[in-house]
């Protein structure tokens, strides 16, 4: 059943209070996926204000991030100013659809022994492979009671496949960015929303690129966050940092987290339990502060606050076993360049310079190849949406889709279904 609450916040803007309606969680029927023949469901929330919105604001997540992570209070600053804004989480992640079944495929071996050796970064004297035994060794100690589970050395030749040269043909994609993109503009036609703005972030900003080169009319504005166009150019996080998200994704996988929760109801396998789920909102909480603000972030990292927040994302889903999944199609996604040099939307590149997971010139290639787009560096700032900074981050996206308001898209918010 739908919630409604009302919360009060500041509009900026008008420097007054405006009560902000958020409706829990809901559901649409998206469409089937091409790829996989699968049908989507996703389950999304909305945030609106008293005052007739300006136009429809469609948030899009990253890799095996639920919708939480667009934090409620940026939802309603956004909101504040005058749109609906609607967060959803992707399929295979959150309380939407899991294409359980619907594996990777392994073409070839994905190991030092198949593939030449190279080094890892400067700040390590060790080699990859030396890197590697020391995690198959790792994954060896853990527990193997979840037999249903993704095998946690999976992880460790996606991480090796994602550093050498071509090592993303290894792996067969279940479906495909694109398949993504189409469920966004599912969602925007179960909602009756003809053209919304997009805002997207990391593997999210792929999605929506995708979204504003193969179906443009449904676009208003497109705003990225810390993300790449899928280029040969495209710079990838250092070594040391993918191996030790294939070891957290290793941890995961060892206490289970990774057995698709229908198998999990179904008593095909054991269930994590109470204590295995704080243990993995202390992982996430770990993984964020090594992976979200990089070295020379100006932001303090506030451990409760991450705790906090990732206790409710363990709290809202404990499923992660479409990760893999959402990776292979992520690492697999063709250049998009030729694509966006085609967008006429209005346009914004927002990258924080220390960025460690997606660095920051990949968000000058961005900019510097959709036509109009306009950069915005924030200085000292890594992979994340950090509270102090969602003003200024809120204020540039508001500008930037402040340039196409018409009295259609204006229209067309309060005809949707939301």
């Amino acid at each position: 059943m739908c919630v409604l609450k009302h919360s009060k916040i500041k509009d900026i803007s008008a420097g007054r209070m405006l009560a902000t309606h958020t409706r829990g969680e809901r559901y649409a029927d998206v469409g089937i996926c091409a790829t996989s023949g699968v049908p989507i469901r996703l389950c999304y929330q909305t945030f609106t204000v008293d005052a007739a919105p300006k136009g429809v604001v469609l948030l899009i997540m990253g890799l095996a991030s639920p919708s939480l992570l667009w934090n409620t209070g940026f939802c309603c600053r956004l909101a504040s100013h005058g749109y609906c804004v609607i967060r959803f989480d992707n399929r295979d992640v959150g309380k939407s659809t899991f294409l359980t079944g619907h594996q990777i495929i392994c073409t070839a071996s994905a190991s030092p022994s198949s593939t030449p050796f190279i080094t890892l970064d400067h700040q390590s004297d060790e080699t990859d492979a030396e890197l590697w035994g020391k995690l198959q060794t790792a994954s060896s100690r853990g527990s193997s009671r979840h037999k249903t589970a993704i095998s946690s050395a999976m992880y460790l030749r996606l991480a090796y496949a994602s550093l050498i040269p071509g090592g993303q043909r290894l792996f067969r994609e279940a479906y495909t960015l694109e398949d993504m993109a189409k469920d966004c503009v599912g969602l925007l036609d179960a909602l009756g929303v003809k053209k919304a703005h997009l805002v997207g972030m990391s593997m999210g900003g792929m999605i929506a690129q995708v979204v504003a080169t193969r179906f443009p009319s449904r676009v208003e504005s497109l705003s990225l966050i810390s993300t790449h166009a899928s280029s040969p150019k495209t710079i990838w996080p250092s070594k040391r940092l993918m191996f030790y998200m294939a070891r957290t994704a290793q941890q995961m996988a060892q206490k289970g987290f990774t057995i698709p929760l229908a198998n999990r109801l179904s008593k095909l396998a054991t269930s994590p339990s109470p204590d295995d789920e704080e243990e993995l909102a202390q992982i996430f909480a770990s993984l964020f502060a090594r992976v979200a603000f990089g070295t020379g972030s100006v932001y303090p990292i506030q451990n409760e606050t991450l705790h906090r927040q990732a206790r409710r994302i363990v709290q809202w889903s404990s499923d992660f076993s479409g990760v893999a999944r959402q990776y292979v199609a992520m690492v697999k996604a063709s250049n998009r360049i030729p694509q966006l040099a085609k967008v006429c939307v209005p346009c914004v590149v927002l990258h924080g310079t220390v960025d460690p997971l997606v660095p920051f010139a990949n968000g000058v290639e961005l900019a510097d190849n959709i036509p109009g787009a306009r950069l915005v560096a924030i200085e000292g700032l890594g992979h994340v949406l950090h509270p102090t900074v969602w003003d200024r981050i809120v204020g540039a996206l508001v500008e930037n889709m402040s340039k196409c308001h018409t009295s259609g898209a204006k229209s067309a918010a309060l005809k949707a279904k939301i």
